[in-house]
Order: C-alpha cells, then structure tokens, then sequence
C-alpha cells in the first residue's frame, strides 16, 4: 500500500475516533491543511463481547464502521473505515461490506490481519442492537452493539441538504442558499423534511434511521416512512401479530384490528380504528 494512502487510512481512522471522544483530533488536522468528514455512517455502538467458549469471559466493546472524505492539501479521497476498542486494546477495521442491515470486514493490528466481524441490525422499539460475532486471535465472541443515537450535526446535515437539492430542483423545499439555513436552523420543518427525502433511501447511514426514526415512529402514513417502516416495523408499531384460541380469533395489522366472537345467536363484529405509532 502507498504511503499516501496509508496517510489517509490512518486520518479517517482518527477522524473515527471522535465519535467516541471529544473531537480535539478535528482542530489539530484543520490546522495543517487536512479536513475531514463523515460521508456514511455504517453502524456506531456499544456493548459486550462474551467468548462463546466461557460466557464469563467478557469484554467492554465499542465499534464503528463509516466512509470516510478526507482532503489533503485540496484533493479528496473516500476512504472505508472502522475502529474497534475491545476492552483497553484499540484495533482498526477495514476491507468493510455494509448494507441492508448487516456489516462485516476484517480486524487490524497495525498491518496485519488478526480477525473478523459480522453483524447484524435488530430493530427494538426504542433502540437499534447489532447482533453477532466477532473473532480476535482465534478467539470467537458472541457480541451485541447497543446502536449511537448519533443525529446529524448541523454542518453534516448542511452538507446533506446541499447534496440533496442539487440532484432534486423540483422540490419546493430546496430554494436559494436552503443549506446554509439549514445548517443554521436544523429543526425547521423545511430542513426536516429534506433531510428525511434524502434519508428514505439511505438507510445505511446510521444517521438517517435517527433522522426517521423521530419522524416515523409518530408519521408511520408519511410517504418518507415507506421503507422505514417496513425495515422497523417495530419503531413504527406496524408488525403484524396473530393470537388464537378456542373462542376467540384477533389479528392486528398495522391500524385495523378485526374481531369475530361467535355465540348461540352467531353474532359477529367487525371495527376499525385509526391509531398514531409512537
């Protein structure tokens, strides 16, 4: 691997870092002309890690993985990377394939390959968990990653926002210098609802399942819900669920619920209601 590539490796994994401490890494590299910037977030959590051969051996965790822009001296690179803090140890994860709620890739030391992960997303009402193994110097650990909140912050949803309206000028939403509004007004609902339009179809980014996750657990009907809510039916209490028994049959299927009781006189009911998820 080139040097300079090894460079930029190494400022992504830095720049990583930050997600789990304070961000002094970000003022130091500014300083020397370097500047970076998450473009993805894959997965950021953590939890344990319990080796499957003695469930008593167990290590603190914190894991992440993100694409990565890194500009050096004016040129910009994407970079995927990753960091792993298991127990006090600090290793790097590259050679990372995310998407459609799993991720895997290779454990670093310094150079050298020393393991691997895959994960898994299950969705909870109230918090994401990423579930799986992870193998570290022949050792295979059953892991479970409580999901970051980690919501955009207002210079990344600056960014977003600009991304979104270049590619979508239709939409109302998106007039003159909206981006600097937004970084400056994050909560507006004009600036809410174009981070969701570009989110609905980037739920691989950590920050957008935050981003509609507050949206849809309250909207679950909104049309920005649509994927959502089919991926977390749970967060948007949208799961079908079906009890029998010998009386009594009841399915609950999104917002309609359907009920029959049978007697001597064979009267039956049937009511609809219209609910809110939250």
């Amino acid at each position: 691997m080139k040097a300079e590539n090894r460079f930029k490796i190494f400022l992504a994994a830095i720049m990583f870092t930050t997600l789990f401490a304070v961000p002094m890494f970000v003022q130091n590299v500014e300083a020397q002309g370097v500047n970076s910037q998450f473009k993805e977030i894959f997965f950021l959590g953590k939890g344990i890690s319990a080796n499957q051969a003695n469930n008593t051996d167990l290590y603190v965790v914190s894991m992440g993985a993100a694409q990565v822009t890194v500009n050096v001296s004016g040129q910009s690179t994407d970079v995927t990377v990753g960091v792993l803090n298991f127990g006090e140890v600090k290793y790097l994860l590259k050679d990372i394939t995310s998407g459609n709620g799993t991720s895997s890739g290779n454990i670093y030391n310094n150079s050298t390959v020393v393991g691997n992960y895959q994960l898994t997303l299950v969705s909870k009402p109230s918090d994401n968990i990423w579930a799986g193994t992870l193998t570290l110097n022949g050792v295979t650990y059953n892991t479970y990653l409580l999901e970051a909140h980690r919501q955009y912050t207002p210079a990344e949803e600056k960014n977003t926002v600009a991304d979104y309206c270049q590619a979508h000028h239709d939409d109302a939403n998106c007039r003159n210098k909206i981006e600097d509004f937004c970084q400056n007004n994050p909560s507006d609902q004009r600036c809410v609802a174009l981070v969701n339009n570009f989110c609905k179809s980037h739920l691989h980014d950590g920050r957008c399942r935050e981003a509609l996750k507050n949206t849809c657990e309250h909207n679950s009907q909104s049309e920005q819900c649509t994927d959502f809510c089919k991926q977390f039916p749970k967060v948007c209490g949208t799961q079908t669920t079906t009890t029998t028994t010998s009386s009594t049959v009841s399915t609950t299927q999104t917002t309609t619920s359907i009920s029959s009781t049978s007697t001597s006189s064979s009267t039956s009911s049937i009511s609809t209601s219209t609910s809110t998820a939250g």
